[in-house]
């Protein structure tokens, strides 16, 4: 199925040790890799939903780079 035109953002992140979470350390800075759409970066947290936000019309393929 194909999500209805819209707009959307992503985040993404790669679960090192298999335990379906993105795993913190001190101060809630992940300890794995994340990423956002439009690799999208927040200056102290998450991006905007306003940066990392796009609009949806057709089927797309997108590239999120992750890292730490």
């Amino acid at each position: 199925d194909s999500l209805p035109a819209d707009t959307y953002a992503i985040s993404a992140f790669q679960d090192s040790n298999n335990n379906n979470k993105l795993d913190t350390g001190l101060f809630g800075i992940p300890e794995e890799k994340y990423g956002f759409s439009n690799n999208a970066k927040g200056s102290s947290g998450p991006p905007s939903f306003k940066s990392a936000s796009f609009i949806l019309k057709k089927d797309v393929e997108l590239e999120i780079k992750l890292s730490k």
